[in-house]
C-alpha cells in the first residue's frame, strides 16, 4: 500500500524542518499525518530535499513541491489543517506565505521545543551547575580507570548521564542525577589525584563550592518536572485534550515555584514561548470543545473539522525522528549517495520503521 492511498482524501497536517547534514549540504524534510477522529494515525515522511539556503520562500516552495507528490492532480488546499515548525523567525515566514495557499491551515509551533526553552532558561542561570554537569561528563569519558573507581565505591549507582544541549530534558535529568546522588559522586570526584587531568581539577573545584547543593536542591525541587512533560508530549499517539492538560499543569507548577530572581525570568520565558504561539491557543480552544469544557467554536476553525482534531499533534517530533533516519541512512560509507536516491531510501526507511 502506497502512503497516498493511506491518506486518501483525508485531511492532513504537515510537519517540516531543516538540518545540515554530514556534507555541508542544507536538507529539509516534510512529514504529513491524517487527521481522524476514531484513532491515532501514523506519520509518514514524503519529501527530503537539499535546499540551496534556508529561509521563508525556500521552505515555503519545498512544502509546496513536496505536497503535489502527495497530491499530483491538485485540490489539496482545503485538506492541510495544521503546520508544525520550531519557533525560528523563517519558519514564521514560511507560514505566512503558505496560508496563501491553505487558508484552513493554523501555524503551531513545536510545544517540546518551547517547553525547552523554559529548561534552558534554568540553565543559563546556574553556571556553576552547568560546569558541574560538564566537568563530571568529561571526568568518566574514555576513562576505564576512573570508571571502574566509580564502580567499586557506587556499585548499585549508574554512571552520570551525559546530557546532550540539543537533546530536550536531558540537562534537567542530569542534574536530578547529581542532586540524588551528591555526596557519593563528590566523595569519588575528591579522591582522583588532581594530576590525572584538567577535568577532574575541574570538576573537584566546583564540588568544593557551598552553594552547590542548595542550587542543585532548588532546580531538582520546582523544574525537573519540564523533562518530564517534554517526554509526555513527545508521546506518540496521544490526545489533544491529553496534551495540553500537560502544559496547563506545566503553567501550574511553574506559577507555584517561590518567587525569586529565577522564577521570575522562567516564569516570563513560559508566558514568552506560549503567546509567541498563537496556533496553540487555537488548539487550546478546540480541546476545550472536545472536552466539553467550552462550547464556542475557534472562528479559524470550522465546526466540522473539530473532531479531525482528537488525536492532532503538538509537537514537530516526527520530522525530528526523521533526521535521526537520515543521519542512519546517510553513514560514511554511503556517501556517494545522489540527492534523488538518498530521499527514496530514507522515505521507504521512514515507511516501514517511523511509527
Amino acid at each position: 500500500m502506497s502512503i497516498r492511498s493511506e491518506v486518501g482524501d483525508s485531511s492532513i497536517w504537515i510537519s517540516v524542518d531543516e538540518t545540515t547534514d554530514a556534507n555541508g549540504r542544507y536538507i529539509a524534510n516534510m512529514v504529513i499525518g491524517k487527521l481522524e477522529s476514531e484513532k491515532p494515525t501514523r506519520p509518514f515522511l514524503i519529501a527530503s530535499k537539499p535546499l540551496e539556503k534556508t529561509n521563508g520562500d525556500t521552505v515555503a516552495y519545498f512544502v509546496n513541491t513536496s505536497l503535489k507528490i502527495l497530491y499530483p492532480s491538485g485540490a489539496d488546499d482545503e485538506k492541510v489543517l495544521l503546520l508544525y515548525t520550531d519557533a525560528a523567525a523563517y519558519m514564521h515566514r514560511a507560514a505566512t506565505l503558505l496560508k496563501v495557499f491553505f487558508p484552513r491551515m493554523t501555524h503551531v509551533t513545536c510545544l517540546a521545543h518551547a517547553l525547552h526553552r523554559v529548561a534552558e532558561e534554568v540553565r543559563t542561570n546556574f553556571t556553576e551547575v552547568n560546569q558541574l554537569v560538564s566537568s563530571v561528563k568529561k571526568v568518566f569519558l574514555k576513562a576505564p580507570a576512573r570508571v571502574q573507581a566509580f564502580k567499586d565505591k557506587l556499585p548499585d549507582v549508574p554512571l552520570p548521564p551525559e546530557p546532550i544541549l540539543t537533546r530536550w530534558g536531558t540537562w534537567l535529568n542530569a542534574v536530578d542525577y547529581f542532586h540524588s546522588h551528591f555526596e557519593g559522586l563528590r566523595s569519588v570526584i575528591l579522591e582522583l589525584s588532581r594530576d590525572e587531568a584538567e577535568s577532574v581539577r575541574r570538576a573537584q573545584d566546583i564540588f568544593e563550592l557551598t552553594k552547590l547543593p542548595g542550587e542543585l536542591a532548588y532546580i531538582s525541587a520546582n523544574y525537573v518536572f519540564i523533562a518530564d512533560s517534554i517526554r509526555q508530549l513527545e508521546t506518540s499517539g496521544q490526545a489533544l485534550c491529553d496534551a495540553v492538560a500537560t502544559i496547563a499543569a506545566v503553567r501550574e507548577n511553574i506559577e507555584k515555584v517561590p518567587k525569586g530572581p529565577v522564577a521570575d525570568k522562567v516564569a516570563k520565558k513560559l508566558k514568552y514561548v506560549l503567546e509567541k504561539n498563537p496556533g496553540f491557543k487555537i488548539l487550546e480552544s478546540v480541546a476545550g470543545v472536545l472536552a466539553g469544557t467550552e462550547l464556542i467554536t475557534p472562528e479559524e476553525i470550522r465546526p466540522s473539522d473539530i473532531p479531525k482534531f482528537k488525536f492532532a499533534p503538538v509537537t514537530s517530533v516526527d520530522v525530528e525522528r526523521s533526521f535521526s533516519a537520515y543521519k542512519l541512512v546517510l553513514s560514511d560509507r554511503r556517501r556517494s549517495f545522489t540527492s534523488t536516491n538518498l530521499e527514496m531510501v530514507l522515505v521507504s526507511y521512514c515507511y516501514h520503521n517511523l511509527t
